[in-house]
């Protein structure tokens, strides 16, 4: 009895939210409009840094800017927020996600993966909007089926790069989506927190060719094949050294990927760390790095600490996906084939399996880049060489365009 009284309860209360959110609109008309970014974490990762740029996006072009969070799964990312009043945890609660949204007049949602009652608020009169982060290989054909009824309840689909949109193309026969690469505030390239690691803190030689990973112990990073790579290149140059670090996501790799490394032959060549604070990232990649790697197995196209790596003049090695046609005026930028020919055929328990094997069939063309780009790396070292000007491709100014121009508030 009290189950069904609570339900009856919490039915007028929905009503009573969906009254106030009409209220609320006739009242506002003419008043500054709203648009919320809605994430189901909000704590660290790349597409929650998306999601923070685009929050800064709308709320430097006058918008009510917000980001709404599904769980309480929230953290460092939270600092970047104007206001603690931006950011509203509705811990799977539509009413509460109503009443925040009648608030602040806020009309538009945009979707980073959650698809939390999209079909509910877009029937409420919200312009929906949905973010394509990841190539989501790891969906099975009825979540897919899902997303794809979802998804048409939305005003678009973005992509944040032409490999995932091909991608979800070809998986759901969806067209239109419109590709928006990801951007980097600029201003904020030389205003980061000093790193703690300093490369005498981790006995790297002033002549050692330095190579550096960034990113959460995953099957998708695929940090196993930096063995493979430091192997060969032991038999090389003995000078070239590796910096993995990012936040354990899965330990079983990592314990395991640790334990590799302590058998292997290069095992003093590799350098392995945990979580590095994004604020550090900057000056980390600037202290420690010469070149940066990224041995991927899937990605979402171009992850945000290449684009940072980039910015500081490095050279960057990494699996092509379709990253020159992103990018084709970068000429720091060295792709290498994927570890498959067909990523259609790419499933969990395959990415799975590959993500153990310490080589593939692109580890030996991983260490023919960096052995040529180390044998030139004093080109890449010299700061005339590099503009940072150049790269406005790279710019948050350049993303926040694209946004407000395919974005309808």
């Amino acid at each position: 009895m009290r189950k069904v009284i609570r339900k009856i309860v919490r039915f007028f209360k929905l009503i009573g939210a969906i009254f106030n959110l009409l209220f609320s609109r006739i009242n506002n008309r003419g008043n500054k409009k709203g648009v919320a970014q809605v994430v189901d974490s909000f704590n660290s990762g790349g597409l929650e840094q998306v999601a923070a740029n685009l929050y800064k996006v709308f709320y430097d072009a006058g918008y009510n800017s917000s980001v709404i969070c599904i769980s309480n799964n929230v953290g460092p990312m939270c600092q970047q927020l104007k206001s603690p009043q931006n950011l509203r945890i509705v811990y799977y609660d539509l009413i509460d996600f109503i009443n925040y949204c009648a608030k602040y007049n806020i009309r538009t949602l945009i979707f980073h993966f959650s698809t939390f009652h999209m079909i509910f608020l877009k029937m409420l009169g919200f312009k929906n909007y949905y973010i394509i982060h990841n190539t989501y290989i790891w969906f099975t054909e009825k979540q897919w089926l899902k997303l794809k009824i979802k998804l048409k309840f939305t005003n678009g689909i973005i992509s944040v790069s032409d490999w995932c949109k091909n991608y979800f193309e070809k998986k759901t026969n969806i067209k239109g989506v419109k590709t928006i690469l990801n951007g980097i505030d600029f201003n904020n390239l030389n205003s980061n927190e000093k790193t703690r690691y300093t490369r005498s803190k981790l006995k790297i030689k002033n002549n050692d060719i330095v190579c550096l990973t960034i990113g959460g112990y995953t099957e998708g990073k695929h940090q196993m094949e930096i063995i493979g790579i430091m192997e060969k290149l032991f038999n090389i140059n003995k000078n070239i050294k590796y910096v993995c670090a990012g936040p354990v996501l899965n330990k079983k790799l990592y314990n395991k990927f640790k334990k590799k490394v302590s058998q292997s032959k290069a095992k003093n060549n590799i350098i392995i760390l945990e979580y590095i604070a994004q604020k550090e990232i900057g000056d980390f990649i600037n202290e420690i790095c010469d070149i940066y790697v990224q041995p991927s197995i899937h990605e979402a196209g171009v992850p945000l600490t290449v684009m940072e790596a980039l910015l500081k003049g490095k050279p960057v090695v990494m699996t092509d996906f379709m990253i020159k046609k992103s990018f084709p005026e970068c000429e720091r930028i060295f792709p290498v084939i994927p570890p498959y020919s067909n990523i259609l055929d790419l499933t969990p328990s395959i990415a799975a399996k590959m993500s153990y094997k310490t080589q593939d069939r692109s580890t030996d063309e991983f260490v023919k880049r960096i052995i040529n780009i180390s044998q030139n790396i004093d080109f890449y070292k010299k700061k005339d060489n590099f503009k940072v000007q150049d790269y406005t491709f790279l710019s948050l100014e350049r993303m926040a365009d694209e946004y407000l121009k395919c974005i309808e508030i």
